[in-house]
């Protein structure tokens, strides 16, 4: 795990028997070591009151560019992402099992390290642990701030819609969050779903709707140049032109989501320079989720409440397969293999591998079950 030497080691519980221990968390600096084991106080009170584990089962230790764990001969093994191991190298969002408790390792960037940012209660919708949302998490809360345009870039599936939820939420507004789907507007459409008519009883046009709050325009790539040229207008003068009526000033943050490159569509031709010089200026870039890989078991927690309706746990099998997952759909993926099992699975104590599980997984399902068998852990050679 390579970073900046400054910035300290995180380790933090991501899975355990007693729910109210995950999220703890622990902070290492270059040259410091760690042992863990049962009954051990290095995660605080009765966090490794494990029988499965060994009173002296794992060391961390820490050096200038990476972090370091190494097994103590333990009865029952250390596994990293699911495999036992004897010593290893400690990648970002690498999850370490001992006995039935499952870690997570990463390290803080030394510019947050040095303005104290440690983690913290992410800005809601957003459900956030890991360094790389922090920069997310910064910028919702500078767009929060005044209502300047603002430009969402990621893949399908990582949660724009959710940023844009944040800082509308945020910035404590005083009118509602609409949401205008741009890709379905004809061009002739583009004028009335913007602007509206005089002539109707209520205001029908988006712009209007949004006043005082936050008008978002999600997929800005696949919308019609008349769209592209009606919000250029706007964000020039900041008028709302009725069909029939006077032009009048109106209020409001613009947010518009992206999935392809924005620089790119301009040198293709596919976003003018000159609606893009409007935008740039509060550009938010949302990594993958597989590049956020401390993000997935809180995420699945916070899913599995919602479609559960109450907290339910995870058994320790599925809560590894999660976090291990390469999600090529991002959280849209995630939160569809949530509400599956949620819905499948309705009323029970604890959210365990359905048997669809190898879909989803693939060889990873059962080769991480043989893993977590104890009949074959006791006997096991650890991997070097």
């Amino acid at each position: 795990m390579a970073a900046d030497p400054a910035g300290p080691f995180v380790l933090c519980i991501a899975h355990h028997p007693r729910t109210d221990l995950v999220g703890r968390r622990i902070f290492l600096l270059a040259g410091q070591q760690l042992e863990l084991g049962r009954g051990g106080q290095a995660l605080g009170p009765d966090a490794l009151l494990d029988p499965r584990m060994s009173r002296r089962h794992a060391r961390l230790f820490a050096t200038e560019d990476a972090l370091w764990i190494e097994d103590l001969g333990s009865r029952n093994g250390t596994l990293v992402d699911g495999h036992p191991v004897r010593r290893g190298r400690l990648r970002p969002g690498t999850v370490v099992g001992l006995g039935r408790i499952l870690l997570q390792a990463w390290r803080m960037p030394a510019e947050q390290a040095a303005r104290g940012v440690l983690g913290g209660a992410p800005t809601p919708p957003l459900v956030a642990e890991s360094p790389t949302m922090r920069p997310v998490m910064d910028a919702v809360l500078a767009a929060a701030s005044d209502r300047t345009p603002v430009l969402i870039v990621g893949e399908d599936g990582v949660g724009k819609s959710v940023v844009a939820q944040a800082i509308h939420r945020a910035s404590r507004p005083e009118g509602p969050l609409v949401v205008l789907p741009v890709a379905a507007l004809r061009d002739e459409e583009v004028e009335h779903a913007l602007h509206g008519s005089a002539a109707d009883p209520s205001p029908t046009g988006a712009l209007a709707r949004a006043e005082g709050g936050t008008l978002v325009l999600p997929r800005l790539d696949v919308a019609r140049p008349a769209l592209h040229a009606a919000l250029r207008a706007f964000l020039e003068d900041g008028m709302l032109r009725p069909r029939g009526g006077a032009p009048r000033p109106v209020s409001l943050r613009v947010v518009v989501t992206t999935v392809r490159d924005p620089a790119a569509m301009v040198r293709a031709g596919d976003l003018s320079d000159a609606l893009y010089s409007h935008l740039r200026k509060r550009l938010i870039a949302v990594p993958r989720l597989r590049d956020r890989r401390e993000d997935i078991l809180p995420l699945a927690r916070h899913l599995f409440h919602v479609h559960a309706g109450q907290p339910t746990p995870m058994d320790r099998l599925l809560a590894l397969l999660l976090a291990l997952h390469d999600w090529p759909g991002n959280t849209t993926e995630l939160e569809g293999v949530v509400r599956r099992i949620a819905a499948e699975q309705a009323g029970a104590v604890t959210f365990r591998l359905p048997p669809w599980g190898a879909e989803v997984f693939g060889p990873r399902a059962t080769e991480v079950v043989s893993t977590f068998d104890p009949a074959l852990l006791g006997g096991r050679r650890s991997r070097p």
